[in-house]
């Protein structure tokens, strides 16, 4: 028995003209196909970019608000220190500003001379300090506007005779006053109409005497400075 031969003839009439070996029906079903797998896999890796930068941007946003406390916290810390330095500035300058006068005082006391009648001695306080600022719209200053505080001496007595507080300039002219007189400034005196003087006697005369005191510094001194000091004074 001979069998013949079978030929399944799968080319269509369009095709039969075509030059390209591969059918059109196949290769752009194939090209679809890749090109959706490349298409997915381009999405895919944007996508997979997205979540990486998303997760990048958190970590970021998180250290940032961990740096933006630590700054805050370090902010306020030196706020912190800058107050307390100024208050501890401002005591030192207090403590250097501390007129040690009781000495002096006691010296004057028993060097008064005998003919004179001590009426007053008082140590005038320096004016109120100007505290607006050299801006009208800027706020009134809340602290003295200087380190150096000037003040008066002041010394009243009445004597029998003018002698006697000639006298007194020249013992309060000693070295031991010189923590409290620095200059004399003013002196004035004048007959005490007050008293009436007994018979063969004169008139007392009332004296004032106005020292300037040494200046009053409420800056402390500089490490250094104290250091020569101190080596000196040993």
């Amino acid at each position: 028995m001979t069998t013949g031969e079978f030929h399944l003839n799968m080319l269509k009439s369009g095709e039969r003209v075509s030059s390209s070996p591969v059918r059109l029906r196949i290769i752009i079903p194939l090209l679809s196909f890749f090109a959706a797998i490349g298409m997915i896999l381009w999405w895919g890796s944007l996508f997979a970019q997205r979540l990486i930068v998303q997760s990048r941007l958190k970590t970021l946003a998180a250290e940032n608000e961990s740096r933006l406390a630590t700054e805050a916290e370090a902010k306020a810390q030196h706020a912190e220190f800058l107050e307390q330095a100024s208050r501890l500035k401002q005591l030192d300058g207090y403590a250097a500003g501390v007129r040690r006068i009781g000495p002096a005082l006691a010296s004057l006391a028993e060097n008064m001379p005998i003919g004179i009648q001590l009426i007053n001695l008082e140590i005038e306080e320096p004016g109120p300090q100007n505290l607006r600022p050299p801006v009208p719209r800027m706020p009134p200053l809340r602290g003295p506007t200087n380190t150096v505080e000037r003040q008066t001496l002041v010394i009243e007595g009445r004597t029998a005779k003018p002698l006697y507080a000639d006298k007194l300039k020249l013992t309060l002219r000693d070295s031991s006053f010189a923590p409290i007189i620095e200059r004399l400034t003013s002196e004035k005196s004048r007959l005490d109409t007050t008293v009436q003087p007994k018979k063969h006697e004169t008139r007392p005369t009332l004296f004032r005497l106005e020292y300037e005191m040494p200046p009053r510094t409420f800056a402390a001194a500089e490490p250094a400075a104290a250091g020569k000091a101190e080596v000196k004074g040993k």
